[in-house]
């Protein structure tokens, strides 16, 4: 389906973008002075887990419940608080990534209809087992 393709070259595209800023964050990691350390750690590691969350809604656009609303709600909190912020250094840069990743990420989710993830978990066929129960 030519839907689908679409979006999987646009969320395939956002997970390679993320792999670079995941490279350059080890890049930074390794340059920063002692007191930028954790921050420059927290920053890559979120690329690790930005990365991981593209290539699920990737892979598996309409199985992966969450994974799309996960990486909505930071990428349009990271591009608002970019764009109030104006004229602070990386700002102007955050906007316009992070604004990219809002906007074809939410093409992508309407092309291959995202929110079909939830369809297993509303009709019980996700839940969780009850817990078996113990022998003591």
């Amino acid at each position: 389906m030519l839907a689908d393709r679409i979006s999987r070259v646009l969320t395939g595209l956002n997970a390679v973008l993320t792999l670079l800023a995941l490279g350059y964050g080890v890049y930074r990691l390794t340059q920063s002075a002692p007191e930028d350390l954790v921050v420059q750690a927290w920053r890559t590691f979120g690329f690790l887990v930005f990365f991981s969350l593209w290539t699920m809604v990737t892979l598996w656009p309409r199985r992966t419940p969450g994974a799309w609303e996960l990486i909505f709600l930071h990428k349009v909190a990271i591009t608002t608080f970019a764009l109030v912020l104006g004229t602070v250094p990386e700002a102007r840069e955050t906007a316009l990534i992070d604004g990219w990743l809002v906007l074809s990420g939410a093409a992508a989710y309407v092309l291959t209809r995202g929110w079909v993830a939830w369809r297993p978990l509303r009709a019980g066929r996700g839940a969780v087992p009850a817990p078996a129960p113990s022998r003591d």
